[in-house]
């Protein structure tokens, strides 16, 4: 009988062993269940960062697009802006030789842009045209 009771007893402890070591699996199956859900949500988000990123650069490339086409908008009011300016001076040359023509007595006359075998303008009136509206232009 003390050898039943001490088998008895030893079966007793290796039960107990053996219900910890199912508590520990159980456990273990719990973190492992967890640490998947974890692992699902990270995948979810790795997709939706994805997605997201994709439309960034995306946008990125909008901008750049944008930047470019502003850059070249900038160039074209400033091309625009000189001639106007050069325009102006021309505009101010040619009514300063009006007004020196009506000055000395003659009418003036409006400058054509038809070439004709008779000059419409004197050859001194020409030059000083000239130095007026270059010399607007180089200062």
């Amino acid at each position: 009988m003390e050898e039943l009771g001490t088998q008895a007893s030893d079966l007793d402890g290796k039960l107990a062993r053996l219900r910890g070591k199912l508590e520990g699996v159980e456990e273990a199956e719990y973190k492992i269940d967890a640490l998947s859900n974890i692992l699902d949500d990270l995948t979810v988000n790795l997709e939706t960062f994805r997605e997201q990123k994709a439309v960034i650069d995306h946008v990125a490339a909008k901008l750049s697009q944008i930047d470019f086409e502003i850059k070249r908008a900038e160039l074209v009011t400033q091309s625009l802006r000189d001639e106007r300016q050069l325009a102006s001076r021309i505009h101010q040359g040619i009514q300063s030789l009006r007004t020196s023509k009506s000055k000395k007595g003659a009418s003036p006359t409006p400058l054509t842009l038809v070439k004709s075998s008779e000059p419409t303008a004197k050859k001194e009136d020409e030059e000083e045209l000239e130095d007026t509206v270059i010399g607007d232009y180089s200062s």
